[in-house]
């Protein structure tokens, strides 16, 4: 009897045992989940702890880059919110989105976002797919310059410094571009689209180093980029004879109108400048071989023909910053041979007087001197004759 009381009493204990253990376990499992879930839900929504988000540029596109500890993350599916404010005008702010997936076992994402177009402000968020914001707004002034010439070996001289004078400026996405032919003019760029010619040497600048190709139209240029701004220009001899820009000059204007990939590009005009009081340019005898008449000459004809153009907004004074500077203690020394610009301060010169009229930014700070080719204080003289150049861009005022 004794003996079946105990195996009771123990079977009973042992029952006991394993219901406490079973309801315990019951009781604590909700608790589990609920803890691992809010684990989780840290995790997915708090996961850019070590965020990295930036702005770049490739291939003339700004892109979007982020990296993140992503352990523990249930989520793969995030949203990349962006604006764009084009600065300096009223336009409304550009909203677009752009959602992507992560893949398993990766940290980082990559998404080409849109077109540079002159300067402009990018903010950009990453939320998940429900909206929830995970990395707060990353934001970045972009300033892009992308322009064209279509000229000859005077804007060879113009842009040869442009590309470093504008990243010292603080430019981000610079595309430079010249159709050369040399001694090319107004008719000559006429004549060379008219019959689809492939007679130019096409310069194209997009990291500080010059490229060409040979043997390319017109067309090829106008179309490779869609560029902000295309500058034209008279050759050199021609440039202060008036009436050598009343025939073509507007009908290369339409051409390049109509076929420019940028239906807002603006259309400048380089004026160019008169050559060294030495010069024996063959052309120099129009101008009875005085380099004061042949620049006034040349002021005269763009105030004649270009000045009252709707479809030319601006002209790129080079022509009195030259003259400015031979006014300086530089003298007659801004021309390597006689007409074109000295290698150095005479080049760099157009290309000051260029980026501060198109941009209209300050020119103060620049510091960007190549290759050592002149010194601080011909800088700061040089830097003296582009503004004044720009604020009186028909006159010399040194």
């Amino acid at each position: 009897m004794k003996k079946a009381i105990r195996i009771f009493l123990f079977a009973a204990v042992t029952l006991l045992v394993i219901t406490a253990f079973v309801s315990c376990k019951s009781e604590k499992t909700p608790e589990n989940s609920a803890s691992t879930a809010n684990i989780q839900t840290e995790a997915e929504y708090d996961f850019f702890e070590n965020e990295s988000v930036e702005i770049l540029f490739k291939d003339g596109k700004f892109v979007i880059k982020g990296s993140f500890d992503n352990s523990g993350s249930q989520s793969d599916e995030f949203v990349v919110n962006y604006t764009i404010v084009k600065n300096g005008t009223s336009n409304k702010p550009i909203e677009m989105s752009k959602a992507f997936a992560m893949q398993d076992g990766t940290n980082s994402f990559e998404l080409s976002c849109g077109v540079v177009s002159k300067d402009q402000t990018v903010k950009v968020s990453v939320s998940d797919k429900n909206g929830e914001v995970i990395c707060e707004q990353v934001e970045k002034n972009i300033k892009s310059l992308r322009l064209l010439s279509v000229g000859n070996s005077f804007s060879v001289d113009a842009q040869q410094w442009l590309y470093g004078i504008a990243k010292d400026m603080g430019y981000d996405n610079i595309i430079l571009g010249n159709l050369y032919m040399g001694g090319c003019s107004l008719y000559g760029h006429y004549n060379s689209y008219s019959n689809n010619a492939e007679g130019y040497i096409y310069y194209k600048n997009t990291t500080g180093t010059w490229e060409e190709t040979h043997d390319v139209s017109m067309l090829h240029g106008l179309t490779d980029e869609s560029w902000d701004y295309i500058t034209l220009q008279q050759a050199s001899g021609s440039s202060g004879v008036s009436d050598t820009y009343k025939s073509h000059l507007p009908l290369l204007v339409q051409f390049v109108k109509e076929n420019a990939k940028n239906g807002a590009v603006e259309i400048l005009w380089h004026m160019t400048w008169a050559y060294s009081s030495d010069s024996t340019h063959q052309d120099f005898v129009k101008y009875d071989n005085d380099q004061m008449k042949m620049y006034e000459s040349i002021v005269n004809a763009v105030e004649e023909n270009v000045v009252d153009s709707s479809d030319i907004s601006f002209i790129l004074p080079s022509g009195t910053a030259i003259q400015n500077a031979r006014a300086t203690e530089l003298g007659d020394t801004l021309c390597r041979d006689g007409f074109h610009l000295e290698l150095g301060y005479g080049r760099y010169l157009a290309g000051l007087t260029w980026i501060h009229k198109i941009t209209g930014q300050p020119i103060d700070d620049v510091t960007y001197i190549p290759d050592g080719l002149f010194d601080e204080e011909t800088l700061e003289i040089l830097k003296k004759c582009a503004k004044d150049a720009v604020n009186n861009p028909f006159e010399v005022t040194i």
